[in-house]
């Protein structure tokens, strides 16, 4: 690539005479004019994408002590060495190999038997970025004293050596000064170097074959930029050396090809990542829409149903009532019969056995008469009785629609190209395509099971009662997907269905709730009277006082949807189920994106859904539930992968909970369990199981004594208004 010409530097050393003095005058006088009429006196980019390449992507600060892979890509070498020590491979026999975070193109060691720090500490530094890097830290006020510095001392710099590259305080330029091999440096004030165009303030590359001297050839055979030394031993056989000003002339056609394909490549990829971000917000519409759709139909549904039954049932009385009526007629008939024929019985009986025979004689004929008479009531009675049975046969109709029935309907992807305008023609390699697929963790850790770690394992948890968090208001079934306990043992709901934040006192009696505008997820306490609330359809945080009703004291920007959310140690963590690649991201209180973490596994995106995240109390560590990928991920840091629990008793994991002591409760949504996880990862115990009534659990707290344990559902399990109240012994 063609190197750029330009005027001396006031840091080059050498003695100048008042003819060169007087030439470097009219230079400057000239450049100032041309710089006036550009009205740009300092060509820096400035809060433009083209500073990003001096930002180190794994740390997201400026470069430091930059190292080079081989795409080009430059990280700083604490940041690589770390990132390396996670994702290279382990075993010593192996070559080592970098995945490169930004690309994912591999920068293999040539060289067997070396450690990883060494071969980190090998690689190259782009010459450009390290004095573009120095050239803008010069330009820093607060710029620091280097000899100073390694000494462990902090001492404002006033004056530049070119020739060591060091920023010397006014005490360390009296020594520099003074010592044999450096007093014939020359030495230039920061201000005077703050004042010019930063590509003034550039250095010339050093050869790397021989310490300080400065290259001036560039050799076509090797490719590459030599000082005269090298011309001399090295490169003497070579034909195609020449100065540096001429082969970078003849490489600009070169240089502008290159930077025309980069400037085609970055614009496409711009209008891809538009037209993703685009396609992403439209598939959430369309979720969305969708979702609706089904809850209508199963709506419409259950209102036809519900219509046929009321109506069934008023049936049911009715021929209830009918058929008992009947019955207690025919009961009290019998009754009087059973009476009047028994009373003249026991007459003619007690007359024959104690009367006279006047006595029988005079009864006889009257007895008679009424005796046939009770003959015929009776029998005609006994003819009348039917044993009668009330059975319910359901419509044929209904049973062909519920055995035709085998699902509600068919989700169904349809695509088409995009069509994106691009100069570029390029041929699609097969390992362009990258599926976010459900790859099985290699290496993964398997949880030990309670026995193996010697823990202790709690209690099993009783249900102490259930309260319906429904309001009269409510008009569709509540998804209760955030809790929060407070201090003084409220609690506080986040019913997404129905759009509302809901208060319930001790007594778990609604105290207050409030209507939102848009849906809310996740909720977290940030003090003993304030919670945070996640509006993804909204890109916010809200922060409310929670008293006799809520009171918002806050609204929070987020970059990202975000859905579960925590609070610890003055920040917000919250997990970006739906972005690109999935991930957590971390903002002050002042909604200052501080962090993204997009931790991979072989190299592939670890998160694929993780829908809630919790911190601990002290803010060091997060634990994230991943529902798609089912399992629990524990991150401490920008790549440091804690532990990641996942086995085959936890599915579809989605609500969490850190105890005061740092072990885990997870709900396994499509496992209809609730597990206890160690600090480390380590599986202790089942708490609860289908067995206990635990359907489809969403989302778990502990009270602030961690005595009690409240547990929602999700809406398919049909029973999603009503809470569950256990009491534990952790």
């Amino acid at each position: 690539m063609a190197t750029r010409t330009r005027n001396k530097s006031p840091m080059k050393g050498g003695a100048t005479t008042p003819k060169q003095k007087e030439q470097d005058a009219a230079k400057a006088a000239a450049k100032a004019r041309a710089l006036r009429k550009t009205n740009s006196p300092v060509k820096e980019p400035k809060g433009t994408d083209a500073e990003e390449f001096i930002r180190c992507e794994l740390c997201r600060h400026m470069l430091d002590d930059p190292k080079s892979l081989a795409c080009m890509h430059s990280f700083c070498r604490q940041c690589l060495l770390t990132y390396a020590k996670e994702t290279c491979e382990k075993d010593p026999s192996k070559s080592l190999t970098i995945v490169c975070p930004i690309c994912r193109q591999t920068t293999a060691s040539t060289q067997s038997g070396i450690t990883l720090e060494k071969w980190i500490n090998q690689l190259p530094t782009n010459e450009f970025l390290r004095s573009y890097l120095e050239a803008v830290n010069l330009k820093d006020p607060k710029r620091k004293c280097d000899t100073c510095s390694r000494q462990n001392k902090v001492e404002i710099a006033e004056q530049w050596c070119g020739s060591c590259h060091d920023a010397l305080c006014e005490d360390c330029v009296g020594f520099h000064n003074a010592l044999t091999t450096t007093k014939g440096h020359r030495l230039t004030l920061l201000s005077k170097i703050r004042a010019e165009p930063i590509e003034n303030i550039i250095t010339m590359p050093l050869c790397r074959q021989h310490d300080g001297e400065n290259v001036t050839k560039y050799c076509g055979i090797h490719r590459d930029v030599v000082c005269e030394k090298c011309v001399a031993e090295s490169h003497k056989g070579c034909r195609d050396v020449k100065l540096l000003k001429e082969a970078a002339s003849r490489s600009k056609p070169d240089v502008n090809r290159v930077n025309k394909m980069l400037d085609d490549e970055v614009n496409l990829a711009k209008s891809i990542q538009e037209n993703r971000e685009k396609a992403e917000r439209s598939i959430d519409t369309d979720q969305d829409n969708v979702l609706e759709t089904i809850y209508q139909v199963r709506k419409k549904i259950n209102e036809n149903l519900t219509k046929c039954e009321e109506q069934i049932i008023n049936e049911l009385g009715d021929i209830h009532g009918r058929e008992k009526a009947k019955i207690t007629s025919e009961t009290k008939e019998a009754q009087r019969l059973r009476k009047s024929s028994g009373n003249l019985h026991g007459l003619v009986t007690s007359s024959e056995k104690y009367g006279t025979e006047s006595h029988v004689l005079q009864n006889l004929p009257q007895a008679s008469q009424q005796s046939e008479f009770y003959r015929e009531k009776v029998a005609a009675l006994n003819s009348r009785i039917r044993t009668s049975k009330i059975t319910f046969h359901t419509d044929p109709v209904l049973e062909s629609l519920m055995r035709g029935i085998g699902k509600l309907g068919e989700l169904k992807v349809t695509s088409s190209s995009a069509q994106l305008p691009s100069t570029l023609n390029v041929k699609s390699m097969r390992s362009d395509s990258d599926p976010e697929d459900e790859r099985d963790m290699k290496n993964a850790r398997r949880p030990q099971r309670s026995s193996e770690a010697n823990i202790t394992v709690p209690s099993k948890p009783v249900l102490s009662g259930t309260f319906s968090g429904r309001t009269p208001s409510d008009t569709e079934a509540c998804w209760f997907t955030g809790i929060t306990c407070l201090p003084n043992g409220q609690v506080v709901l986040v019913d997404r269905n129905n759009s509302k934040l809901k208060l319930f006192g001790t007594d778990h009696k609604l105290i207050t709730e409030l209507d939102l505008q848009f849906q809310p997820y996740g909720i977290t306490l940030v003090s003993a009277c304030d919670i945070a609330v996640s509006l993804p359809r909204e890109n916010k945080i809200h922060v409310y006082n929670v008293g006799t009703t809520f009171r918002l004291v806050q609204a929070i920007p987020t970059s990202d949807r975000g859905y579960g959310i925590s609070y610890a140690e003055e920040k917000f963590v919250y997990a970006c189920a739906c972005a690109s690649p999935p991930s957590i991201k971390v903002t002050t209180r002042d909604g200052v994106d501080k962090q993204e973490i997009c931790p991979d596994d072989n190299f592939h995106p670890m998160f694929f859904r993780p829908w809630y995240v919790k911190l601990n109390k002290t803010g060091t560590f997060m634990y994230v539930s991943d529902c798609h990928r089912s399992h629990v991920t524990c991150i401490s840091g920008t790549v440091m992968k804690q532990f990641q629990y996942t086995d085959s008793s936890l599915n579809s994991p989605r609500g969490l909970h850190v105890t005061k002591d740092g072990r885990i409760i997870v709900c396994g949504f499509g496992s209809d369990n609730i597990q206890l996880l160690s600090k480390d990862g380590v599986y202790i115990c089942e708490l609860l199981a289908r067995g206990d009534s635990v359907m489809g659990p969403h989302e778990v707290a502990l009270t602030d004594q961690e005595d009690k344990m409240i547990i929602t559902f999700d809406p398919s399990n049909g029973k999603s208004d009503v809470v569950h109240v256990y009491r534990v012994n952790l």
